[in-house]
């Protein structure tokens, strides 16, 4: 018997949350779950990379415009009426139109929670009735806390599930894309927003220079901001070079010197796990999902203020990092998602 599950989001751009449907519905993928992506809208700036067996269904809205709300409703409903599960991504307007949508209906959506905050304001969190959700996927043990301690579900409706591995991708059929002169490389990955740090690091590699200290970066991933930095870091002399697809991430990480999460604003994380599962030394800003995902890890670091200059020591300290071996309980990630489902057995 088939499994289907539609996992809602807000568009197909790169943001955490689709980031997270197109890594989850991968692994979802391997225990047979027929998993298909449907956006609310059109993508604002570059798309997201699907992998085989996601399927990616036409946006329900032609944009954002004010009168669409009625029409996103009804093809909505129509969209997701056949399948067995639908999660929808952790964003207030996505949560909002799938709960209208689910009215009355057989099932409740589950929700995914991946956001190390609530909304702000009172009138979205009371909007969002979180009580009307069949279970939620909470993405970190700091997303499933903050849910539990504003009393919005009973425990025993509230999953953790850890992050996946990340698809293997063999180095050979993606070169190296520096000489192999001993220079150090520093990898990032995720979405490429204003809150990523990526200028941060520029800056700071910049003063490293300046120090006779030399350093490559590549920035994996893509996003609204991807255009800007590559522009800023030619304009720096920063070899630096983008790789926006993360279904490659795992054959650049295992050849990486270290890895970089400068954010300055918690999320995801699957990055830095993926990238401490293989060993890889990490230097993070100490946000509290980032400290989760490097707990136990001896190869991490977490700098408690995001200056530029204290990336600059950082980094002056620990170019050439000795790297860990592998942490085996990563590698073996991607637990608690088909008992979050209701499909473990």
């Amino acid at each position: 018997m088939t499994r289907t599950l539609f996992w809602v989001i807000s568009d197909t751009g790169w943001h955490d949350g689709s980031l997270a449907a197109a890594w989850g519905g991968w692994w979802l993928g391997l225990s047979g779950v027929h998993v298909t992506v449907q956006p609310l809208y059109p993508p604002e700036g570059p798309e997201m990379t699907w992998p085989q067996g996601v399927a990616v269904a036409d946006p329900v809205a032609e944009g954002r415009g004010r009168w669409a709300a009625a029409r996103i409703t009804r093809r909505l409903s129509e969209s997701l009426q056949d399948a067995d599960r639908v999660i929808t991504d952790q964003d207030f307007d996505t949560e909002f139109r799938v709960l209208r949508a689910l009215q009355g209906a057989v099932h409740s959506p589950f929700l995914f929670a991946r956001q190390a905050e609530l909304p702000s304001s009172r009138t979205d969190a009371a909007l969002v009735p979180y009580g009307s959700f069949e279970s939620i996927l909470a993405a970190s043990r700091v997303a499933m806390q903050i849910i539990l301690a504003a009393d919005l579900v009973l425990p025993s409706r509230c999953f953790l599930v850890s992050p996946p591995p990340l698809p293997q991708a063999e180095a050979e059929t993606h070169p190296w894309p520096f000489p192999q002169d001993g220079t150090p490389t520093l990898a990032m990955a995720g979405a490429l927003t204003p809150v990523k740090g990526v200028d941060a690091v520029l800056n700071a590699l910049t003063v490293l220079r300046d120090r006779h200290r030399t350093a490559r970066l590549m920035v994996l991933g893509d996003g609204p901001d991807a255009a800007r930095l590559q522009v800023y870091a030619a304009a720096l002399g920063i070899e630096a070079v983008f790789l926006p697809d993360w279904l490659t991430w795992s054959a650049y990480l295992h050849r990486a010197d270290q890895c970089l999460a400068p954010q300055f604003r918690d999320g995801l994380g699957w990055e830095v796990a993926a990238a401490s599962a293989c060993g890889l030394p990490v230097l993070a800003n100490q946000l509290p999902v980032l400290a989760e995902r490097v707990e136990n890890f001896s190869g991490a670091r977490l700098l408690p203020r995001p200056a530029v200059m204290d990336w600059v020591e950082a980094l002056e300290a620990s170019l050439v990092p000795h790297r860990e071996a592998p942490r085996d309980s990563l590698n073996r990630g991607g637990q608690g998602w088909m008992e979050a489902l209701g499909w473990n057995s």
